[in-house]
Parts: C-alpha cells; sequence; structure tokens
C-alpha cells in the first residue's frame, strides 16, 4: 500500500511522518500499533513533534524505534 505524504512537510523533522502514515507503514512489520497508540508512546516518551498547517508530524526513525522497543516489551 503506498502512503501518500502531505505537503507542507516539517522543517526540522528530516524523515517526518504523520501518525496516520506511521501507523500504515507499521502495519508490514506484523505488529501493527494504532495512530492513538503511536500518539502516546511519542508523549509518554517525550518524542518531538512539530505541527504544520494543524498537523503532527514525528520522526519516522524514532517512531520505529520506540515500536521496536515498544513490541518486545509486549511480546516478553
Amino acid at each position: 500500500m503506498a502512503v501518500a505524504f502531505h505537503t507542507p512537510m516539517p522543517t526540522r523533522i528530516r524523515d517526518g511522518v504523520t501518525f496516520k502514515e506511521a501507523s500504515v507503514l507499521l502495519r508490514r512489520t506484523g505488529h501493527p500499533r494504532s495512530k492513538g497508540t503511536l500518539q502516546r508512546w511519542a508523549q509518554e516518551e517525550g518524542i518531538t513533534t512539530e505541527r504544520v498547517a494543524g498537523t503532527d508530524y514525528v520522526s519516522f526513525t524514532a517512531i520505529l524505534k520506540l515500536h521496536a522497543v515498544r513490541v518486545r516489551g509486549d511480546d516478553n
């Protein structure tokens, strides 16, 4: 499934995606998480987000790292 990235893109976050885009991309991992779960995790961990034109962007790298840690915790 292709993910359409919205414009304008954030300026401070190089690999910025929306939480919805991140959720769609994580489906391929076999450990999908909802947009809301990713937002909650990011807030709990203090991950930087940037709001552009009313849309929140987050680093996909940061989400991938957080996802890996949380999924390991879920599976143990």
